[in-house]
């Protein structure tokens, strides 16, 4: 087989692996709000520069916007699809002005500005913060309150279990209080994803390149270290939720950096894999996370990945 049509064949097949990691990650880390509205918008802008020149982009184009203008239009409609259309313009224009920037620079950037020019905007306005928590608390409870209902209905109408019931409520609780980490880490995902996307349908000869490479600046680690800081004092109020999206936010990030780690020592990453990872997120999700982050945290000095490629060479 010629060998360069069967390198082709396998970056294509690690594509959709890395494609299917993505999309996963942006379900996985679900924030009030939508996935494919966190995807899709970006998606449109990043056509909108390069342009609709063939039938697939065309019809990717139309199937994106009918997604994106489905729902009921409330307040949370209308702020889902402005964030997604700030991060996902300012994620375009990094991509035409500064193309040598790494991927995950990109999507940092975009989302740490998109979260600087909201947070200015809301400071603005009287109450603006309060409205947007107070919009998202009502759908993060909704959500709950929906899936004990179904559980209710399944077990034809027999209470729960109050421990779990008491569980239910904590997880409830700390999803509301970190949400903007959440979101902040679905957006980098979507942001990502939206690119897979873009390069499969306009430049098909482009690389979307590799999570074993994964990797971001290393003096982002004071990041988490400001957050654990501030959770270490107890302050009540704005500055201790701060402090916790901080060190969520920051230990996602090292965590996908532990596991670029994992799959650069281990050679890949197969759909078996991939589907191990999966059930092990689901199953021990704390201990895997755990892992990985440590690995992650611990690769912003050892640089693992650059010691082992020189020792190789």
């Amino acid at each position: 087989m010629d060998p360069v049509a069967e390198e082709a064949r396998m970056d294509v097949r690690r594509g959709w692996q890395r494609a299917a990691l993505l999309f996963f990650v942006v379900l996985a880390l679900a924030s009030p709000f939508g996935p494919m509205v966190l995807i899709g918008v970006p998606l449109l802008v990043l056509i909108g520069t390069g342009g609709i020149r063939s039938v697939p982009a065309f019809m990717v184009t139309v199937l994106t916007m009918v997604v994106v203008m489905l729902g009921a239009t409330d307040d949370l409609w209308y702020l889902e699809r402005a964030w997604a259309l700030v991060a996902g313009g300012i994620f375009a224009a990094l991509a035409v002005g500064v193309p040598s920037w790494p991927l995950a620079s990109r999507a940092l950037a975009a989302v740490g500005s998109t979260f600087a020019l909201f947070a200015a905007y809301l400071g603005l306005r009287p109450a603006g913060w309060q409205s947007v928590d107070w919009s998202v608390t009502g759908t993060i409870e909704a959500g709950y309150q929906g899936a004990l209902d179904l559980m209710i209905l399944a077990r034809e109408g027999q209470p729960l279990d109050p421990v779990f019931v008491t569980s239910m409520m904590w997880l409830k609780e700390t999803t509301i209080h970190v949400f903007p980490a959440r979101l902040a880490l679905q957006t980098v995902g979507a942001l990502a994803a939206a690119w897979w996307v873009y390069l499969r349908i306009v430049r098909s000869n482009e690389r979307f390149g590799s999570l074993r490479q994964f990797r971001f600046n290393d003096h982002l680690v004071w990041l988490m270290i400001a957050g654990l800081a501030i959770m270490a004092l107890r302050p009540v109020g704005g500055v201790g939720r701060i402090g916790a999206n901080l060190a969520v936010f920051m230990g996602g990030l090292y965590a996908l950096r532990g596991l670029g780690v994992f799959v650069f020592l281990n050679g890949g990453l197969t759909w078996i894999g991939i589907t191990l990872v999966t059930i092990g997120l689901f199953f021990f999700a704390p201990l895997l996370v755990g892992f990985m982050l440590i690995i992650g945290v611990a690769d912003t000095w050892l640089d693992v990945r650059t010691r082992v490629s020189a020792a190789a060479g």
